[in-house]
């Protein structure tokens, strides 16, 4: 990639982790969503594909034909050699390093890194002394996240804001809007209540976030300064699931901050899912309980605040969206938790491979069936 960290404002890196979808709605949503992130980029921005296959380059590429992208393929490596499925699975598989997820991240914090190492960066004076010698972020969004201009806007100025021994902060913009329409894409209003209704449990969570009290760094949607990402690269531990999370621990812990910014409007950030069913938010939820056996609960479990319970009485279109949400939350940990007390562990298959969290463990195994 030729670049000088000086002229880059951000370098967004999009993991591509199976082909663009077949269904014409998700595909419709898909490549809406995609160009929806290139709008806001200008030259002084780069668009990076990481993939899995030349056959995803090839069909990405022609999503993102009208702004320049470099394409990189990154797996995770085989730990083994292929062997007879553990548990009751049946048939033979092979156990991978880590996620695919973490191997894509760890290529887009090697850009970021080489960046800075490839470029002499002299300081900004909009940094202020002592802040920061380069105005460059790498940025990863997930698939459903659409983002304006003026949004990229206040991260930097937010990052700016809450700098730390030298380094603007990682900072990430979070929502209520966990999910939303798409009209186009014939999402119904139903399905999108549901899905805000169990990932906004505590309505009152803002305010800890505002206070810096709680996760700063989200895997919907990052940005971290080019100067952090080679150290990163040193502290992070891929065989944590929470990919997020451990990033979040890797930046305080090199003594940088982390920051969310509450993000009340959604012309500037939202999430549009491909989740058009129920069955579409059982599989949503059903990963989120997953993640959350590392310490043997989960914010999906809690009971609703004394806020939203509040909520309940005066807004009965939230009560039946909360109700039909608790009830997929209970069945679908139940369901998890049965496994747990056959096997020890529970799994969840998500793109070409599955997970298998266990209680208290925030390690996570990564198997790839082998077919014959």
């Amino acid at each position: 990639m030729s670049m000088r960290a000086r002229d880059i404002r951000f370098v967004v890196a999009e993991f591509m982790y199976q082909p663009p979808p077949t269904d014409p709605r998700a595909r419709q949503l898909f490549e809406w969503a995609v160009n929806q992130r290139l709008a806001p980029l200008t030259d002084q921005d780069r668009m990076v594909f990481i993939c899995n296959s030349d056959a995803i380059v090839k069909a990405v590429l022609q999503i993102a034909a009208n702004f320049p992208a470099t394409t990189i393929i990154a797996n995770p490596q085989a730990a083994d050699m292929p062997a007879a499925a553990p548990f009751d699975w049946g048939g033979m598989w092979q156990r991978m390093t880590m996620t695919d997820r973490w191997s894509r991240i760890i290529k887009a914090l090697e850009i970021g890194r080489d960046i800075t190492l490839n470029d002499l960066v002299t300081p900004l004076p909009e940094f202020g002394e002592g802040l920061g010698v380069g105005s460059g972020y790498l940025l990863m969004p997930a698939h459903d996240a659409v983002y304006s201009r003026d949004l990229l806007d206040r991260l930097i100025a937010f990052s700016r804001q809450h700098a730390q021994n030298g380094l603007p902060a990682a900072v990430s913009p979070y929502t209520y809007h966990q999910h939303s329409p798409l009209p186009t894409a014939a999402i119904p209003q139903s399905i999108v209540d549901i899905v805000n209704a169990a990932f906004n449990r505590d309505p009152a969570f803002r305010l800890p976030m505002e206070r810096g009290e709680t996760q700063g760094f989200w895997g919907k949607m990052g940005l971290i300064p080019f100067e952090m990402c080679g150290a990163l690269l040193e502290k992070v531990n891929t065989g944590i699931w929470e990919d997020d999370l451990e990033i979040d621990r890797a930046i305080n812990e090199l003594g940088y901050a982390s920051r969310a910014l509450w993000v009340d409007d959604p012309t500037q950030y939202r999430h549009v899912l491909p989740v058009f069913d129920e069955a579409g938010v059982r599989r949503v939820i059903e990963r989120h309980l997953h993640y959350s056996l590392r310490t043997g609960g989960s914010h999906l479990t809690q009971p609703l605040t004394d806020m939203a319970r509040y909520q309940r009485v005066i807004h009965p279109k939230f009560a039946e969206s909360s109700a039909w949400a608790d009830r997929i939350i209970a069945e679908e940990y139940a369901r998890m938790m049965r496994r747990v007390d056959q096997h020890g562990a529970s799994w969840v298959d998500w793109g070409a491979y599955r997970y298998v969290a266990r209680p208290y463990d925030p390690h996570v195994e990564v198997w790839r069936e082998v077919k014959s």
